[in-house]
């Protein structure tokens, strides 16, 4: 198989591995393993980049489609998706606050608790 025809069958299966190896298996009635296709596709980072943009393309346009769908649960995830990823830049991101009050605005300390991890070595030295 010549590397144009691994290209062509990594390209199609949107550069997985596994759904590759298993293509070039059927096709050439040969076993081939997702570790294969990961070091000869490695070999070609550029061109191995490029399939990976093009599949995130794919992706994006996808979410695009789905973001304007007439149904609003499928609408909102979609939109709700692309904001806490590609929106990020514009504040569209999910985080969790810290207050030092709880919600009847009392004092909150925190606890921490760390534990020691020693070797059964060390435990008998210190013995």
């Amino acid at each position: 198989m010549t590397d144009d025809e691994f290209f062509a069958i990594l390209r199609e299966n949107h550069g997985l591995y596994a759904r590759t190896a298993r293509a070039i298996s059927e096709k050439y009635q040969i076993d081939y393993s997702r570790m294969a296709v990961y070091e000869r596709a490695s070999r070609s980072p550029e061109v191995l980049n490029e399939i990976r943009e093009s599949a995130i393309d794919t992706a994006e346009a996808g979410m695009n489609e789905l973001a304007a769908d007439p149904d609003k649960d499928i609408k909102f995830k979609a939109c709700q998706f692309i904001l806490k990823t590609l929106g990020k830049k514009r504040g569209y991101v999910e985080r969790t606050e810290v207050s030092p009050v709880d919600p009847d605005g009392n004092a909150v300390q925190p606890i921490i608790n760390i534990n020691v991890i020693r070797t059964k070595k060390e435990i008998d030295d210190s013995l």
